[in-house]
């Protein structure tokens, strides 16, 4: 079937014309007989087209690649007003992409939540909080992110003090992985979180004193719905999505795909692309709220509530499928396992799903039926699996609804993919299923690293983000950040890391390469990680056509950085920087030296 999603995302483009009753193809728009054009770009330009060719020249005309090539093919489009754009000592590359990204939490907490880290004892925690009040004296909302569990679980009663000292004002905190939140009683009361409530639900989800009450401590889904919950206006909401944009181009992204999209954020992000404020090409999920369905028919119906943000597609924003989440992470002991935990007899972790069916296979059927009705409406579904009994879930789902269907080009992806069985490799590569993987999360944690062997055991652990293999089954692999469940962003250690599956904490990253490489082979090379940064990305983002290589017809989207990731030293990739980012034709980010 033909995908006619591209036609959708040719509306990115805000000078393409248009001509009832169809959108133009690239083809019939592109001024093939033009002499001169609006820009060129003179550079090392690595184009990573299929066979990877390099140039020194692009030419391009209202926001589209006109021509690659040498200095000499590329001059003979110049004109007295034809801007010159002179990187011939830096490195030009199709713009990078994040193909799964939490962009509007990314801008809230650049700009409307209180900066905490991981190495924040309970006490400076609420110390920051303090001054966060203080310095924001008319919030009745305070929100702080990036915390880490120390050990002890908090709970309200620590935020007693903070809570008496302002009266009436809900605090909440979200942990650095985004996957729990502790707030203080205010909150849990406000948002009718009792010892009622909080029966209905399980110890992984809400933490409870012995007598039932909920102590303040959150988990997945219900962390998720209950942040989800927070107030802020829409004038916070529009910063928080500028914000995040600057903050995106200053790190060489040209587009994201947004990985859980609610409706109230659909519309600020579209209100801003219609004011031609938003720059960044921004494609989205939906996210599919399974807590609020009862049944498989609540769950279809809710979809199609999803299926109707069509109407929110724009230039810049363009929503693409919907959102499940089907299990939690491995180091909070939420990721559904095949087999057992290595740390408790007959636990398998957490089964979102569990209540859509008394078996497995009822789960994978109501699941399937939600990818089939996507699917049928030109929505691509996003799976959020880190263990793999997730994983295997969500392939059999597609695998059952495109065997109804026949439909088999929505890109349908897995993000995450932490460990995946050989069954879930054989379907994803026969249905085209990609995967979304995180590759600063390739190398073992300090941090999470602990936590992750004591659930999965050192042999699982051994083997998680198998990447390599995704290649050898021809899976598409795109690359992604998950900000801000990631802290941050950082595509040279990205690429490093999912080539060599390390941290580059060293001093001299060479010396010690040959005693870390990943025994089990699956550090990929550095092609493939730019590929999986450019067009495996732009493949789940469903714009394969339109960007991931440089190439005639496609947009002028570009990430230009001071070294060749192909070749250079080790030490010189890690500390490659951001010269310039360009979208439409236009630097929306230039480096200052």
């Amino acid at each position: 079937m033909k995908n006619t999603f591209v036609r959708k995302f040719l509306l990115m483009i805000p000078t393409m014309t248009i001509v009832a009753p169809t959108l133009c193809t690239i083809a019939s728009c592109h001024k093939e007989s033009k002499n001169s054009v609006d820009e060129v770009i003179w550079g090392n330009v690595i184009t990573l087209d299929k066979n990877n060719t390099l140039a020194e020249g692009v030419a391009i005309d209202n926001g589209r690649i006109v021509d690659v090539g040498s200095k000499s093919d590329i001059s003979k489009y110049i004109t007295k007003n034809t801007e010159i754009l002179d990187y011939s000592d830096q490195y030009i590359y199709p713009g990078f992409l994040d193909c799964h990204a939490h962009g509007d939490q990314m801008g809230l907490s650049l700009c409307c939540q209180a900066p905490l880290r991981n190495d924040m004892s309970y006490t400076e925690i609420i110390d920051t909080m303090d001054n966060w009040a203080q310095e924001h004296p008319t919030w009745n909302v305070l929100v702080g992110q990036g915390w880490q569990n120390q050990g002890t679980e908090p709970t309200y009663h620590d935020l007693d003090a903070l809570s008496a000292k302002y009266p009436g004002k809900e605090i909440y905190l979200v942990s650095e992985d985004i996957h729990q939140i502790w707030v203080n009683k205010t909150a849990l009361e406000n948002k009718g979180i009792t010892k009622e409530y909080a029966s209905q639900y399980s110890e992984a989800v809400i933490r409870k004193f012995a007598d039932g009450e909920p102590t303040g401590l959150l988990c997945d889904s219900e962390q998720i719905k209950l942040q989800s919950r927070i107030e802020y206006s829409p004038e916070q909401m529009q910063d928080s999505i500028k914000a995040w944009q600057h903050y995106a181009f200053s790190n060489g992204y040209t587009g994201v795909c947004e990985g859980a999209m609610s409706p109230q954020w659909a519309d600020q992000y579209t209100a801003l692309d219609k004011k031609g404020e938003l720059k960044i090409r921004s494609a989205a999920v939906m996210y599919l709220f399974e807590d609020f369905c009862e049944t498989t028919e609540d769950l279809l119906n809710e979809a199609d509530k999803l299926l109707k943000s069509k109407e929110y597609r724009n230039h810049n924003f363009v929503p693409i499928g919907l959102k499940i989440f089907i299990d939690g992470v491995v180091e909070a002991k939420t990721a559904l396992l095949m087999e057992e935990s290595a740390d408790i007899p007959g636990y398998y972790g957490l089964n979102r799903y569990e209540k859509f069916g008394t078996t497995r296979e009822a789960q994978i059927e109501a699941i399937s039926k939600v990818v089939e009705r996507a699917n049928l409406n030109d929505f691509s579904v996003h799976f959020h699996a880190a263990g793999d009994g997730a994983v295997n879930m969500a392939a059999n789902a597609i695998d059952r609804a495109q065997q109804r269907t026949k439909i088999d080009d929505k890109a349908n992806t897995i993000l995450h993919c932490q460990l995946v069985d050989d069954q879930s490799f054989q379907l994803m590569k026969k249905n085209k299923i990609c995967a979304g993987v995180a590759p600063l999360w390739c190398p073992v944690s300090q941090v999470y690293g602990p936590l992750e062997k004591e659930y999965i055991g050192k042999e699982r652990q051994d083997k998680c983000y198998p990447m390599q293999k995704f290649i050898d089954n021809d899976i598409t692999i795109g690359f992604h950040s998950d900000l801000p469940v990631t802290p941050f962003c950082h595509i040279p250690q990205s690429i490093f890391q999912a080539c060599y599956r390390f941290n580059p904490t060293y001093d001299t990253v060479e010396e010690c390469y040959d005693s870390l490489r990943n025994e089990y082979g699956q550090d990929i090379s550095r092609y493939e990680a730019l590929r999986a940064f450019t067009s495996g990305s732009a493949h789940i983002m469903r714009a394969d056509d339109l960007a991931g290589s440089i190439e005639k017809g496609k947009l002028a989207d570009f990430s230009i950085f001071n070294k060749n990731f192909l070749d250079c030293r080790l030490s010189e990739l890690m500390n490659a920087t951001v010269r310039a980012t360009i979208v439409n034709g236009e630097v929306v980010y230039k480096q200052i030296l």
